[in-house]
């Protein structure tokens, strides 16, 4: 997927907590969770060659592009505005700062949350970031769950404002605490990863459960990923098939591929080619694109559905139009 810098406004949602100090042994795992198609990772994997020591922005750029493959919108908009070098990085600094000094308090002024909302999600080069952050600096002080939640994105990022981990938590928890979905997964995430806090899967699983409980499609998928590999809890496939197939009725494509593939591994009962093939079916229909890729491969060779090498060979053309390279290998 190729996407030119700077040249449309920025749709951001925020699928999870970013990073720039992780251990090496986090970005392998990282890259591991990419290429068998967890976007969000991709997405931190970036994050973290972005801004790492020894920042290579060929690799934050490669990782980016392989979330965006996956629709992750994050990805794809740090991939528009990820600096082709260090010179770039502070140009793009020092615009946001002259924007501030510049920009009359009426051209800024937000009459509603919404509005303040509105503004960040699709902001541009030109969009005064520090009067947004203040905006919602304001909403929260006066309990406003959504405003936490924007807050601690702003302060998770550094944008708008020196990143400053702490009062992201901060945030994050107090939106979480005002049932804010999205706050509860990024916390999640800070937390299997020890960004800003001491690492604790159990308490992430904690809050990826209590984002699914609030019907946040990914925290219900992150959630069954950490039960189906063990990764730090008890490993437990059933609990993990039960968090996948919630976040697939919530029209999470990749909870639905995950789903699918407990039922090709499984063993005796739990093993089920024709529940799998539906699996990756809705995964498709959701734009996952490696459930598209399965859905080709099921129809090749009679897999939990009738063998169809026209139908194949469609959902293979599907795969690889929306970036699946080893899909444009079936003709």
């Amino acid at each position: 997927m190729t996407i030119k810098k700077h040249s449309f406004a920025l749709v951001l949602i925020f699928s999870y907590s970013i990073f720039s100090s992780a251990e090496t042994s986090d970005i392998s795992f990282l890259i591991k969770e990419c290429n068998e198609g967890r976007a969000n990772s991709c997405g931190q994997a970036g994050v973290y060659y972005e801004n790492s020591e020894n920042a290579d922005l060929k690799k934050a750029e490669q990782m980016y592009s392989a979330g965006c493959d996956l629709d992750d919108m994050f990805s794809c908009g740090a991939l528009i505005y990820l600096p082709d070098d260090k010179d770039s990085f502070n140009k793009i600094n020092n615009l946001q700062t002259d924007i501030h000094k510049n920009t009359s308090a009426a051209n800024n002024s937000f009459n509603s949350l919404d509005e303040t909302i509105a503004s960040f999600n699709h902001r541009t080069l030109s969009t005064d970031l520090k009067k947004i952050f203040s905006t919602f600096n304001d909403y929260c002080a006066q309990g406003e769950g959504k405003a936490c939640l924007y807050s601690g994105v702003m302060n998770n990022y550094g944008l708008g404002t020196k990143r400053n981990l702490k009062k992201a938590i901060s945030n994050y928890e107090s939106a979480c605490d005002s049932n804010i979905s999205k706050a509860c997964y990024n916390l999640g995430f800070m937390y299997e990863y020890g960004n800003g806090v001491v690492k604790s899967i159990k308490t992430s699983l904690s809050l990826f459960e209590r984002g699914c409980a609030l019907n946040d499609g990914k925290a219900c998928n992150s959630a069954g990923f950490l039960y189906e590999y063990g990764k730090g809890i008890k490993q437990n496939k059933g609990t993990a098939a039960k968090y996948f197939e919630k976040g697939c009725d919530l029209n999470v494509g990749q909870a639905c591929r995950n789903r699918a593939w407990l039922y090709v591994k499984g063993k005796g009962k739990y093993h089920d080619p024709n529940m799998a093939f539906s699996y990756f079916f809705k995964g498709c229909e959701l734009n996952d694109v490696k459930s598209c890729s399965s859905v080709g491969y099921s129809y090749l060779h009679g897999s939990g559905t009738k063998k169809d090498l026209e139908m194949a060979r469609k959902y293979y053309k599907i795969a690889c139009k929306r970036g699946h390279k080893k899909s444009c290998s079936f003709k």
